[in-house]
């Protein structure tokens, strides 16, 4: 998805969900194979300010910088469970 960050770098004004719609609906041949994505990541982060709604990107990355661990099982879990799936969800009918 490293066309997905450029594109984020080239137009940061333009809405995440915006490049990541052009982006995947644009991918041609074989399904999309997205591996593990971290909401720290460049992408992670595209997905993040997309999907969700609790908290801004900007914040992941400062909260997995704290050392406490019950809170990096925390935002993984709520990664796992609530922003990662409606990524998924979103995209599944054009790249199954």
């Amino acid at each position: 998805m490293a066309l997905a960050v450029e594109m984020r770098l080239r137009h940061p004004k333009v809405p995440a969900r915006e490049i990541l719609d052009e982006v995947i609906r644009a991918h041609r041949g074989e399904p999309l194979v997205f591996g593990a994505v971290l909401p720290t990541t460049p992408f992670g982060q595209l997905v993040a300010e997309a999907f969700d709604s609790g908290m801004a990107p900007r914040q992941w990355v400062a909260l997995s910088k704290d050392p406490d661990r019950d809170l990096h099982v925390f935002l993984h879990e709520t990664w796992e469970a609530e922003v990662w799936p409606k990524f998924v969800e979103a995209y599944r009918a054009m790249h199954g």
